[in-house]
């Protein structure tokens, strides 16, 4: 894998969304699928998108790369604001399949659907408020059942085995709310965001996030 400064090459790489330079009503994900990213109320910064916490969001069309119910990472830099008014907030969602979300006491969460209930892995209070910070999660498919991980700035925070394997869905992903429910709208900046169909080593997540972390200084 080599990392430029415009793009992430890896064949496993589904969703990149490079938002501190991408701007407009919609563009293109960076990527090789190329997914159409429309982006409703979030605001265009200097080197990221302010979303509100009220209504704003970026929604990408399903499609069926983007069901990932089996090995899969997810990687994001994001700044919360500690005045989020809803408890948690969406980093990116595809709605029963997977699930990433900042609280708004800096609980970072995974979470996803296994056919009969909602299983997830949270760590209380790693997210800093007002500070920019590299956030990821991974999960293998390991039997029947899912071995998690969540890191922060390189670093794994927690991790864990869900009962249960992903439900496959249709819906849409979206970044920054619940997909089709006005909940779990997040406030603050985000300044990229990433997603693979494998489980990344921790190692490969450090030098994704030395290669980035000077975009968001």
């Amino acid at each position: 894998m080599k990392i430029s400064r415009d793009f992430i090459f890896d064949s496993s790489l589904v969703l990149y969304l490079p938002l501190w330079k991408l701007d407009g009503a919609s563009f293109m994900s960076r990527d090789h699928y190329g997914h159409i990213c429309t982006v409703t109320g979030a605001i265009r910064c200097l080197n990221s998108w302010f979303l509100d916490g009220i209504d704003d969001k970026f929604l990408i069309p399903h499609c069926s790369i983007l069901n990932i119910t089996s090995d899969i990472t997810f990687e994001a830099w994001v700044k919360r604001d500690p005045a989020q008014a809803d408890v948690s907030g969406v980093i990116v969602c595809k709605s029963w399949t997977y699930d990433f979300k900042v609280d708004n006491d800096g609980t970072l969460t995974l979470a996803y659907y296994n056919g009969a209930t909602w299983v997830l892995l949270a760590a209380a209070g790693v997210v800093p408020p007002n500070e920019w910070t590299h956030i990821a999660r991974t999960r293998a498919i390991v039997g029947g059942n899912t071995s998690n991980i969540l890191l922060v700035n390189r670093n794994p925070i927690a991790s864990g085995t869900l009962t249960g394997l992903p439900a496959s869905t249709t819906n849409n992903v979206e970044l920054g709310r619940h997909p089709g429910a006005a909940v779990e709208d997040y406030r603050g900046l985000i300044g990229e965001a990433c997603v693979y169909c494998r489980r990344k080593s921790p190692l490969e997540i450090q030098h994704n996030y030395l290669a980035t972390k000077w975009r968001h200084q």
